[in-house]
Order: structure tokens, then sequence, then C-alpha cells
């Protein structure tokens, strides 16, 4: 933590060393200060862990009144044999894996750590000569753990790991990361309605459709794992497109005339009661900043948009929407049967049967046919 003033010693050395001679001055009001070299919470990190690598994302907690910044820290190294080589955390990395993660109070400036269960040598050799900082998760308050937030590099590298060699489990299934998902970005948390932090990460198949999502979930139980859907959902590019043409359509109606252009957000896909939904936000501009306008919300033959998620997430396929929906627009049938009966032609040409295979599925969950 801070380093207190309270003795004239200590006063006398830090002026000395800060070539400051107001610190020689004694607080009248309480008798004491302290104070704080390294206010910056990566450089303040940095000089106790300087040979791990911090994550992007530097998250805070609030609880009873006090604010903690959140960095996690991961054994890292540019060189390591037979493993391939991915943009993260800031540079390219052949090894990557979590080790601790680091707690700066925003006030005092002092540093807990929370380390990995099993750290490797690395982190081990790292962490060793700090055994005063590090305390078990288990002492946290409740409230302070339910706010941990995901491990967001760490959960982008499984996820490419995963697309690379997939798991025991599925074996080495071909999918990929879209385009249009960011990277190596710091990536935003959101609410996963149960009260966790979650991020999830799509992977398409080689037909351009979603096949599952790698979902991150923070708080108490922090964690990656691998939901695969039951069926594709149509191709990536088509859903994007269907989800950019409906928010145009409705943040028109509620911008005001004051407001700047509407901004479309990430396509990001959230879980909600085993589903994969596709959200995507739009955003305009005025005096004050930037305001939500809308959101769309897209499954494999139905988009909705609306004012808020949560009235979008209890919107039922099969019936029509809550009130507070104000926009709510179906794929038509015949129109989305017409193009899935071309794909499957086109995939026939060029002999495509994975495509095909993939298209027919979809066709007939478009029809209410289900295999």
């Amino acid at each position: 933590a801070a380093a207190p003033l309270s003795a004239f010693g200590a006063r006398l050395a830090h002026a000395w060393a800060t070539r400051d001679a107001s610190l020689l001055r004694d607080d009248p009001t309480s008798g004491a200060r302290a104070v704080v070299l390294h206010r910056d919470v990566r450089a303040r990190v940095g000089r106790l862990v300087p040979t791990l690598a911090q994550g992007q994302l530097i998250a805070p907690i609030v609880h009873d009144g006090l604010l903690l910044w959140t960095v996690d820290l991961y054994s890292a190294s540019e060189h390591y044999p037979l493993s391939m080589r991915i943009q993260l955390a800031g540079d390219t990395r052949s090894y990557f894996r979590y080790a601790a993660t680091a707690l700066v109070d925003a006030q005092t400036g002092r540093v807990r750590l929370l380390a990995a269960e099993s750290p490797d040598p690395l982190a081990h050799t790292a962490l060793k000569r700090l055994s005063a900082l590090i305390i078990p998760e288990t002492e946290l308050p409740s409230a302070v753990r339910e706010q941990l937030p995901i491990r967001a590099d760490g959960a982008f590298a499984q996820a490419r790991a995963f697309t690379r060699v997939g798991s025991r489990r599925t074996g080495n299934v071909a999918s990929f990361v879209p385009d249009s998902v960011p990277g190596a970005e710091p990536v935003p948390v959101a609410d996963n309605g149960d009260g966790t932090i979650g991020w999830t990460v799509p992977l398409v198949n080689g037909a351009d459709q979603l096949v599952g999502v790698i979902e991150a979930v923070g708080g108490p139980v922090r964690g990656t794992s691998w939901r695969p859907l039951r069926e594709p959902l149509p191709r990536w590019s088509s859903l994007t497109e269907r989800l950019g043409a409906e928010l145009d359509t409705v943040a028109a109606q509620f911008r005001r005339e004051s407001d700047g252009p509407v901004v479309l957000g990430t396509l990001r896909v959230v879980v909600r009661a085993g589903r994969s939904l596709l959200v995507r936000p739009a955003y305009t501009t005025d005096a004050s900043g930037m305001h939500l306008t809308a959101l769309a919300v897209a499954t494999d033959s139905l988009v909705w948009a609306g004012a808020t998620l949560d009235e979008l997430l209890g919107v039922s396929t099969a019936g029509a929407g809550p009130e507070g929906v104000v926009a709510r627009t179906a794929v038509g049938r015949e129109a989305e049967a017409r193009r899935l009966y071309d794909v499957m032609r086109a995939a026939l040409r060029e002999s495509d049967w994975l495509r095909f295979g993939a298209t027919f599925d979809s066709l007939g969950r478009v029809l209410d046919r289900r295999p």
C-alpha cells in the first residue's frame, strides 16, 4: 500500500528521492500522510511482477464504497517449440497461460494477487517472492467475487487454439472465428442473465454457418467452455446483414433531429437458456455523448428489434412479442426457402456436400421440418 509519511525520517527519505521539499512538511490536520509514487495500475503491477504479461482488459470492481481495479496476469513467451503464434495481449505469443489476477485499490494503491490454482513454473517463480500479497479467492467478500471479470485474453487464446486442434471430446473440428469479430482487442463484458459476467466467441464452419460459441464466464467460478449448436444456423454474413438492415430501420424511428448519424455496434452472441442469439446494438450521438438507440436480436429465421435487451430476449419465436418491442420483423419463409434452395443448387454444382447438407438442415428449420 501507499508508504506512510508519519515519521520525519520517512518524509526526509522520500523528499530526497523525489527532489520534492514539500514532503518535509507534516500534515497539520491528521499528523500523517501517505505517498503513492506510481499511480498507474499497469505501472504499479508491472513493478511487482515484471516477468508476467498483463491482459488488455482493466475492469473495475465497486464494493462497500471502495474502487478496485483488476488486471489478469499471464505467463507468456514468444518462443515455445512446436506451437502456433497468436497476437495476444499486445504482442505475439506462442505460450500463454493464466497466472494470477491483480487487485489494485484505487485510493491507497494496495496490490493483492489472486494466484492460479496450479501455476506453471514461470508464474510460480514470479509469485514466490510476493507471498505476502497473495490471498485465497475464498477470502474475498462474496460481492467482490461476483464481480471478478472474465479472463478475456486467455479466453480468446483458448478459442483460437480450439479452432486449430479442437479438443479430446470433439476431435479436430473445422471451425473459424468470423472476420467481423474483434481479435486481440479488449472485450466488453455482459451480464449472462444469471448474475455472472460472460463473453462469447462465435465459431463458424466452412460454409460460414454458426456452429457454436466459446463462452467465458466471470464471477466466483471463472472459466471457458465450448457450447456447440445442435444444428448450424444460416450463414454468418447473412445474419449480419439482416441485423444491420433491421437496425438501420428501427434506429431511424428513435433518432431525433439533434442526433448524429446512427452507428452500428459490434455483433455479439448471447447465450440464454441454452440458446445462442445474435445481438447487435445501434448508437446515436448528441452534445452529451453516445447513447444506445436500439438493439436487434436474430435466430435462424427471425429478427427482432427494440429498445432494450430484456424486452427482446422475452420475445417468443412462436408468438407475439411483449409490448416493449417496437418492431418485430420475421424473415419471410418463402423468401428464405428460395434463398436456401439457390444455395443448395450452387453447392450441388460445386460438389460441396458439406455446405449442401448444412443448408439442407437450415431449409428444414425454416419449413418446420425437424430431422
